[in-house]
């Protein structure tokens, strides 16, 4: 405790408080701290590390109460807003949350931690897009920020009594990448059964995560499958959550040439701006690099792929530790109508409808090659802004920056 008979810097006591919490004296550390208050009724960091303490007692009430009072005292610190955004996301009062993290953003407009927390929060809202931009935004300002914040994730592993299929297979990726011809190619393999559509399980919540997974175990058990594969490109941003809830995930990372993506890309409306496509590729790609050498991992370049089916699929196989089966690729030979209701390809490709037509198509072709389009789609102007932009990211990637 503190004396009152002789004034002591606000700052002082707060310090003595967080010493003696982390000696694990925890009443006497939430007493100094409303010591420090009585003293100094306006400060806000007392309030603040006052709060904390009441999140590490999941006492979310007295800490949204502080965090109020922190905000009322000195409005324009963002740590204030982040923590009551934290705390609304954890009882999933979303768009509170979301309130206080845009207002975090307003003071602190390069915060990573924010925009990966809004990215989440936007997925929780079943907003897509907002959602993938905000997790390439976060990326674009601080990967390593982005790496602490999934390093924090407490979620526990799936129930093992609950759980018929202990190693799911997920293909990720930037999209436009071979993502979707993957996924044919190994659903036609007699061990795996295949998820013929985009799940977007990342804007579901835990236990409906938990929930949609299982399902899937009984569908791949009834059709006498071993194991179930699901694609969404922007489950690249979900590596560490998927192994969390089943930690015997693996993942197919599927990359290509950034040249190639930004051409594929250009009839998506939302993708009509050269540099919002040059991102996605840099940004989706960039959130899978530090899983690259993870053992339940493996990337597979769409260029190996094409140019050497055989080899790529037994190296693929050897990862996920089945069988290498020729007849994989026979995988068009069955009429497939996973994105569209048609087998036709497309004569435009101006609306989303034209987009998953053109995407039912090519699963319904042989696999065919699609490198090298940049040559003759990109103008010079373009070729030489992606060099500006991305030149050293090919590089990163692997890839001929030539």
């Amino acid at each position: 405790m503190v004396s009152k008979t002789k004034m002591i810097p606000v700052s002082q006591i707060i310090q003595q408080a967080k010493q003696e919490e982390k000696q694990g004296k925890i009443k006497t550390a939430i007493a100094t701290h409303q010591e420090a208050l009585s003293l100094y009724p306006s400060s806000a960091w007392a309030y603040y590390y006052l709060g904390e303490i009441y999140i590490a007692q999941a006492n979310l009430s007295a800490a949204i109460d502080c965090y109020q009072q922190a905000i009322k005292y000195n409005p324009t610190v963002p740590q204030h807003y982040i923590k009551l955004g934290e705390i609304y996301f954890k009882q999933r009062q979303l768009n509170q949350a979301l309130d206080y993290f845009k207002k975090a953003i307003s003071l602190y407009p390069n915060c990573a931690w924010c925009y990966q927390n809004l990215a989440e929060i936007y997925a929780q809202l079943h907003k897509w897009l907002e959602a993938v931009t905000c997790y390439r935004q976060a990326l674009k300002i601080n990967p390593q920020e982005v790496l602490k914040y999934h390093n924090s994730l407490t979620i526990e592993p799936d129930d093992p009594k609950l759980i018929k299929v202990t190693n799911p297979i997920f293909i990720v990726g930037c999209g436009h990448s071979g993502t979707s011809i993957m996924l044919a190619i190994l659903s036609n393999h007699p061990q795996f059964y295949g998820i013929t559509y985009e799940s977007a399980l990342f804007k579901q919540s835990e236990a409906e995560i938990r929930a949609t997974m299982q399902q899937w175990d009984e569908q791949c058990i009834a059709a006498g499958k071993k194991r179930w594969i699901e694609k969404t490109p922007p489950h690249i941003f979900q590596i560490k959550k998927f192994l969390l809830h089943r930690p015997q995930s693996q993942f197919i990372i599927m990359l290509r040439d950034g040249r190639d993506v930004v051409c594929s890309l250009k009839h998506r409306a939302e993708y009509k701006s050269f540099e919002t496509r040059v991102d996605r590729w840099i940004y989706e790609n960039l959130a899978g690099l530090p899983y690259w050498d993870h053992p339940n991992v493996t990337v597979v370049k769409y260029e190996d792929l094409v140019s050497n089916p055989e080899k790529t699929l037994e190296k693929v196989l050897s990862f996920l530790g089945e069988e290498y089966i020729g007849e994989v690729f026979n995988y068009h030979q069955q009429p497939k109508h996973w994105y569209h209701s048609e087998i036709a390809k497309p004569t435009t490709i101006e609306t989303q409808n034209d987009h998953h037509q053109l995407r039912n198509w090519q699963i319904n072709q042989p696999l065919f090659d699609g490198r090298g389009r940049w040559q003759t789609e990109m103008s010079i102007s373009e070729q030489q802004k992606f060099q500006t932009i991305a030149q050293k990211y090919l590089r990163l990637f692997e890839y001929d920056a030539t």
